[in-house]
């Protein structure tokens, strides 16, 4: 049986693309589906035909057939017109702006990590980055359990009988390690990089290292990136004075509002709006640049 639309009120994040939207479908597995990745699954198949959910492992994926699928969304809905305002708003105030900042010639781009624990040898959970050619995000099936306290801050957990991953409380589309960082390297580009992060030098590079080097892609790395750039000492050089140097917290302090932290994604662009906002003297960027050989692991 199908279920039931949902209302117009209530927003919920599509699995597959993730995308906004005020009505879509809760296959049996619990994840939810809207028209567009619907229309996709179901093109071309007859209408008793019964498209598994694609996050599914073989052997537990449940569908629907497409009469069901096409009497919970109505296929006359256009997906764009149910994206909330609220959600307009977020992303107007998140999106990259659209000259890019560069470091001794090379691009930069943003990243954050989420991970299972503090540790240097944690698995990561999620990859957030946004550069010139746009943002790149994907949660990471950790092979270690994911910490209470990480669980908590992150909203990321991982039933691994299920094999599937959560973010605050709703099903998402992960990737093992491997694949998770291949899709990151394409998106950097060809040309190297400079990557931001906030208190990476401490946290976020020797996660990114140990996890390149047990894929056997440090190699591939090391090509991609010809430096790193830690905000948090520069921030608390070219901004001094001020009471907390936490992102969250810089982020309110700038633009007297918050946004969705700890959510790698959320905070790659909202460190990019961070820099370029500070204006910070290429000197000074130049001054906080590292390399590889520097990161401890």
């Amino acid at each position: 049986m199908a279920a039931a639309p949902r209302s117009h009120d209530q927003l919920t994040k599509c699995s597959v693309c993730g995308c906004f939207v005020r009505i879509s479908t809760t296959l049996p597995c619990k994840h939810n589906l809207c028209m567009k990745c619907v229309s996709k699954m179901t093109k071309g198949k007859g209408k008793k035909a019964n498209p598994a959910c694609p996050h599914c492992p073989k052997d537990q994926r449940q569908g629907q057939t497409i009469d069901e699928l096409a009497e919970t969304l109505g296929r006359d809905l256009i997906l764009e017109d149910l994206v909330t305002e609220q959600h307009r708003k977020q992303e107007k105030t998140l999106t990259s702006a659209s000259k890019p900042l560069t470091v001794t010639n090379r691009p930069a781009v943003f990243f954050d990590l989420e991970t299972t624990g503090l540790g240097h040898h944690c698995h990561i959970t999620q990859i957030g980055a946004v550069g010139p050619t746009g943002s790149y995000s994907t949660f990471v099936r950790p092979k270690k359990e994911i910490e209470e306290p990480a669980q908590k801050v992150t909203g990321i957990t991982y039933d691994t009988k299920k094999c599937q991953m959560c973010h605050r409380g709703a099903p998402v589309l992960s990737l093992p390690l491997k694949e998770a960082l291949e899709r990151f390297l394409d998106f950097l580009g060809a040309e190297p990089v400079v990557l931001f992060g906030h208190n990476c030098k401490r946290f976020d590079c020797p996660v990114l290292f140990n996890a390149a080097k047990a894929c056997g892609r440090l190699e591939d790395l090391q090509k991609k990136v010809a430096g790193f750039v830690d905000t948090l000492p520069l921030f608390r050089e070219g901004h001094r004075g001020l009471k907390s140097y936490k992102q969250e917290l810089l982020y309110e302090h700038y633009f007297q509002e918050s946004y969705s932290s700890h959510d790698a994604a959320a905070d790659a662009l909202a460190l990019e709006r961070l820099v370029k906002a500070a204006g910070f003297s290429t000197e000074l960027t130049e001054k906080n640049l590292f390399c590889f050989e520097d990161i401890r692991v």
